[in-house]
């Protein structure tokens, strides 16, 4: 199985890569240290565990905001991004915004991080 993201920054600050965690897979297209504003990146991870597999990438955000992009790809389950969020102190700036276009076994989720109200 694989999982796809495209993320867009749709934000006038760039993001800077927190963390990317992939407990039982692989990167194949490793996400970039720094998205910035107003772009768009694709990252893609796989796994040889044909069950399936999850993974997490954060990034920080300008005043203390973590954008945590979330992605499950079970065979056993929907294709889901459930517990993609914005936190910390200033997380009601900007919004995320997921949406899964293909599910197991070859998932494509597409998340867009916006402004908020500050």
């Amino acid at each position: 199985p694989t999982i796809t993201l495209t993320v867009t920054n749709d934000t006038d600050a760039p993001m800077v890569l927190g963390a990317a965690t992939i407990p039982y897979g692989q990167w194949v297209n490793e996400p970039a240290t720094i998205v910035p504003a107003h772009t768009t990146e694709v990252v893609t991870a796989g796994s040889a565990d044909r069950r399936g597999f999850g993974m997490q990438v954060t990034y920080t955000m300008p005043g203390e905001a973590t954008a945590v992009l979330m992605a499950s790809n079970h065979g056993t389950g929907i294709a889901n991004a459930d517990g993609t969020r914005i936190d910390g102190a200033n997380r009601h700036a900007y919004t995320a915004a997921a949406q899964v276009d293909a599910g197991f076994p070859f998932m494509n989720v597409t998340y867009t991080i916006g402004r908020g109200s500050s």
